[in-house]
């Protein structure tokens, strides 16, 4: 299933789908007692998806970098005057400059359990470029990165209060992950749904994590509405 998916070659799309690919592999390669030899499987599937990683950086680069910033305010076109761009956007962790006595594990910042950095209690990193302390096991999937956000905003709030750090507790609240273009696979609260349905449903749950109810409302609608014209076009389809 790997075959093919090391190749590096190819536009934004096509890298996309391929790393796409290589990280359900990384997943079931991570997953304990679901392949023969894991680790030579969770390092192989680690260095397609770094390389992979690498060049849709360039590729992005590439499209977007160094090109004039206009947006759409109502129905005209405004260029923005900047002095620098800063790319927020990313496939995987990438580590500022940090001090020497930082700590590092794997390539990962090492932070308590209330994130909390060694030697610099009053700095702060959560996501895919730190690592818990006991609590190595972590999976970088995005719900993780949800509720690290939400407990360091609770903690950062007690410090301003002067009050005792909470050390963080994942819940997890099941599994979801991408099976390639309109298939998926979902798996909570004792129920595994898998294939297009699935993929529907994921669609809806990632809307509904939006920050913003407006913004979750524009993206199922817009949703909706690609569903229908789908829908039309094949109904009104010539024989």
């Amino acid at each position: 299933q790997l075959r093919g998916l090391e190749k590096d070659h190819g536009n934004v799309d096509l890298l996309s789908h391929r790393l796409s690919n290589v990280r359900t592999w990384s997943y079931v390669a991570n997953k304990k007692n679901w392949v023969e030899n894991p680790d030579y499987w969770v390092q192989l599937t680690k260095n397609i998806e770094d390389k992979l990683s690498d060049k849709l950086h360039e590729e992005l680069t590439k499209s977007f970098i160094d090109k004039k910033i206009s947006i759409l305010d109502g129905s005209e076109i405004k260029d923005l005057d900047q002095d620098i761009v800063i790319w927020t956007a990313g496939v995987k962790p990438n580590l500022p400059y940090i001090d020497e006595q930082v700590t590092q594990k794997d390539g990962r910042i090492l932070v308590n359990e209330n994130f909390q950095i060694n030697n610099c209690v009053n700095s702060f990193a959560i996501g895919d470029i730190s690592i818990i302390k006991g609590m190595e096991d972590l999976p970088l999937t995005a719900q993780v990165a949800m509720q690290q956000g939400n407990h360091l905003a609770k903690n950062i709030e007690l410090l301003f209060q002067e009050k005792e750090l909470l050390p963080f507790n994942f819940e997890d609240n099941g599994e979801m992950i991408s099976l390639g273009i309109g298939e998926a696979s979902i798996s909570a609260l004792g129920v595994t749904l898998s294939g297009k349905l699935a993929f529907e449903a994921r669609r809806l749950i990632y809307a509904s994590k939006m920050p913003d109810i407006s913004k979750s409302l524009k993206s199922t609608a817009s949703w909706l509405f690609q569903k229908k014209s789908t829908l039309n076009n094949f109904i009104n389809k010539k024989p």
